[in-house]
């Protein structure tokens, strides 16, 4: 029988990388075809699910104890939709029952992409949007921190969903391109220091507790540079570590 070729110790074994969303063929097709056009949310729910499935089942390296799934789905609550209209990434975490020590799965929430069509530039859209994500989130969500995407066609921004956070906390503003359409948002979405992605955060008029939200600044996935910026927001909220609830 011949030997079996051992590899040298001091071999390396080069991998090819897997290919980011942004590099992949079909998402890469899917992203083009609503470029030129008002896609219906279907549409842009099907892009984002497209993405978040590519990083968060292909993407993120073997080995770790936890799974995700990515499932476009009716609303969790009271309120409840009847429709698949939010995107979700859950994490599925095994464990054994404590009382039977039986195999089971822990399963939360960590991001939702809320999306709407027409126009981003229509500072209406975002406030109803805005407005009635934070209610679904209070329904779904009341003590669990998740994060949060906001889209409008393909304009998103990123904010973190902290349902602990007092009535007395300071509230961000949104402010439209026409300077004259001003809102405060719920105070329990934040848009954190740590978190990646803030050109659509202006400087605070007077002091740290008063930033401003800029819709016209959001991303966009038509933009290169700005799906880089998802990518880092990605990597934050995969390596969050989550509680069971109220965190």
């Amino acid at each position: 029988m011949p030997a079996i070729c051992q590899p040298h110790p001091t071999c390396r074994v080069h991998l090819v990388p897997r290919p980011q969303f942004w590099e992949t063929p079909e998402i890469i097709a899917l992203i083009e075809s609503l470029k030129y056009r008002n896609p219906e949310k279907k549409e842009v729910d099907k892009a984002w699910a497209a993405i978040l499935k590519h990083y968060f089942k292909t993407h993120l390296p073997r080995g770790k104890p936890h799974s995700y799934s990515v499932a476009t789905k009716p609303f969790d609550g009271l309120l409840r939709t009847g429709k698949a209209d939010v995107v979700v990434v859950t994490r599925e975490t095994p464990f054994k029952s404590q009382l039977l020590g039986l195999p089971n799965t822990h399963r939360r929430e960590i991001l939702w992409v809320a999306s709407q069509p027409g126009s981003s530039r229509d500072p209406r859209r975002w406030k109803t949007l805005i407005e009635n994500t934070a209610e679904r989130l209070q329904e779904a969500h009341p003590h669990d921190t998740l994060y949060v995407i906001i889209c409008i066609d393909l304009k998103w921004m990123p904010f973190t969903w902290k349902p602990y956070v007092g009535h007395l906390a300071s509230s961000l503003t949104v402010v439209a391109a026409n300077r004259l359409d001003i809102w405060r948002m719920d105070h329990r979405l934040r848009c954190d220091d740590t978190l990646p992605g803030k050109r659509h955060v202006l400087d605070p008029v007077d002091s740290l507790s008063n930033r401003r939200i800029s819709p016209p600044d959001a991303y966009s996935l038509k933009d290169s540079s700005d799906v880089k910026v998802l990518q880092e927001c990605l990597d934050h909220f995969e390596k969050k570590k989550f509680k069971w609830v109220n965190g």
